[in-house]
């Protein structure tokens, strides 16, 4: 695919939505204030209560359709979102591989993924086996911690507490449309600035080498895998 739009002059841009949520805008708000110190720990939990729904046969649980399960339809989310705040190359990952109520069907209905930064831990939990759908993201860093509970976000320093409610919950519907905007200005931007170009399609051949290795360390009993180009002080943004 590289190769083709490199031939043809045209973007590749992917829809990675998370990045213009309110909870995910707010997070990064906090963290550039210094508000929770340097990063150290990431983990997101996603509940869910069944896969989505979709249309004639319920092409989620059919491996040669939807090339995998609940890792490729919300782990992927949850990959470039982990990369977007640790703003590094990851180094390792292991992934443990389970079906707990599709038990029949060709793909993982619950994921565990652990992804190691050089100065962040980061820790992925997925499951469509859940009784309702929650979502609930954590960060930890020197001197906070930031817990979003659907849409209850909760800051402890350490001398102070901060809560305030989300006008949207993490958990609220599956469609999402007031996160577009940002998409297509993102897109816009990669069609007409030549410097932005190419950074969409870098973060999701990442997010498809880390998706291709959580899938071989679950093959091999979640086995700690290399990541490939992972230098130790590498970081998203070039700089070291």
């Amino acid at each position: 695919m590289r190769d083709a739009i490199r031939r043809a002059g045209v973007v590749l841009y992917t829809v990675h939505n998370w990045k213009y949520s309110e909870a995910f805008r707010t997070t990064q708000r906090l963290l550039s204030e210094g508000s929770l110190g340097p990063l150290n720990a990431v983990s997101f939990d996603t509940a869910r209560n069944g896969c989505s729904v979709a249309t004639g046969d319920n092409w989620r649980v059919r491996a040669a359709v939807a090339g995998g399960g609940i890792l490729v339809d919300h782990g992927w989310h949850a990959f470039y979102l982990m990369l977007a705040l640790a703003n590094e190359r990851p180094r390792r990952i292991c992934a443990q591989l389970e079906r707990r109520r599709y038990v029949d069907a060709e793909v993982e209905d619950t994921a565990l993924c652990r992804i190691d930064f050089p100065s962040v831990t980061g820790e992925i939990r997925l499951t469509w086996a859940a009784p309702e759908r929650h979502t609930r993201w954590q960060l930890i860093g020197d001197t906070g911690q930031l817990t979003i509970d659907d849409d209850q976000l909760t800051m402890d320093g350490k001398n102070s507490r901060h809560q305030e409610r989300l006008t949207t919950a993490l958990s609220a519907g599956s469609h999402h449309p007031d996160w577009f905007a940002g998409v297509i200005e993102g897109f816009r931007r990669e069609l007409d600035e030549p410097t932005a170009r190419g950074a969409n399609q870098a973060e999701a051949e990442l997010c498809l080498t880390m998706l291709d290795l959580a899938y071989a360390s679950g093959a091999q009993h979640s086995s700690v895998l290399d990541i490939p180009g992972a230098g130790v002080s590498e970081r998203q943004d070039g700089r070291t």
